[in-house]
């Protein structure tokens, strides 16, 4: 693996993780410095990277998210499956 392409790689660990989720409620919750660093690099990840995604991208999927229970596997109630447009703040 190239060097320059690890940073990625290192940060998810071990895991086979192949999804970075973030609840929207947490990312709302951080001062506005934060969710204006995190917007910018996430437009800039768009204006730099869109261009070399594959034409087969699935561009009108939809990707759901439940919790699972580690010891059991069974799924779990996600406390923040609803945002609750904006209103709900972790802090």
């Amino acid at each position: 693996m190239n060097p320059k392409h690890e940073y990625i790689h290192k940060w998810f660990g071990l895991s086979y993780a192949n999804y970075l989720v973030i609840p929207r409620t947490l990312l709302q919750s951080c001062s506005e410095t934060t969710q204006k660093k995190l917007v910018d690099a996430l437009d800039a990840i768009y204006r730099e990277e869109s261009k070399n995604m594959p034409n087969n991208w699935p561009v009108n999927a939809q990707i759901r998210v439940q919790l699972r229970d580690n010891t059991t596997g069974r799924f779990i109630k996600d406390e923040m499956a609803d945002y609750q447009r904006g209103r709900r703040k972790l802090w």
